[in-house]
């Protein structure tokens, strides 16, 4: 187990996490108004594209700020830490039961397929685009990642599945934190808010 010891390293680890915690918050928050907007049936399309995609850029923050965590904490080295890349980077180590062990839990939340859904949608807003539209009194989404996949369904679906599963990856921020040595700071930082 990494405790990070460098007081530098540790204030960084603790304020990539809180950064993860609090992108978990927006999401949540992003949900929800996209959830109000839906159910007045009179949602505009900048309301429905904010919403959704503010909750999806959360979701990618939450995760990408964790993988430098890892990679800082790790010396993983890694020149533009993902989740992925940090858990492909950490399995090739020699690690204690518990780091493998949370290693295992991060890598099944980003094979969900909730995850991976939100995770299509969000790289087509950001690199190419992604139809949305009103159908049948709801809104509907579809994309295609380029490669063969395509997805497609409800937006307020999706929105409130993948916020579910941001909430779950909740406890995963906090193992992360115990991992290395951060969970203490981390809570009184919390706590003094």
């Amino acid at each position: 187990m990494p405790a990070i010891t460098d007081p530098r390293l540790l204030q960084q680890a603790v304020s990539y996490l809180d950064a993860a915690l609090n992108k978990v918050e927006v999401a949540n928050y992003c949900q929800r108004r996209l959830a109000a907007v839906l159910e007045s049936g009179e949602a505009l399309r900048v309301e429905v594209q904010a919403y959704f995609e503010g909750m999806l850029y959360a979701g990618v923050a939450v995760t990408d700020q964790m993988a430098e965590v890892a990679n800082r904490a790790f010396a993983l080295d890694l020149d533009r830490p993902n989740l992925r890349a940090s858990l492909h980077a950490l399995r090739s180590r020699r690690l204690d039961p518990e780091t493998a062990e949370l290693v295992t839990a991060l890598d099944r939340w980003r094979r969900k397929p909730t995850v991976r859904e939100a995770g299509t949608v969000r790289w087509r807003a950001t690199h190419h685009y992604y139809s949305k539209e009103p159908r049948e009194g709801a809104w509907f989404y579809e994309a295609s990642d380029g490669i063969g996949v395509e997805e497609g369904g409800s937006v307020g679906l999706l929105a409130e599945a993948y916020v579910r599963e941001l909430q779950a990856l909740r406890d995963l921020i906090w193992r992360l934190a115990s991992t290395v040595g951060a969970h203490e700071a981390l809570t009184d930082l919390r706590d003094a808010r």
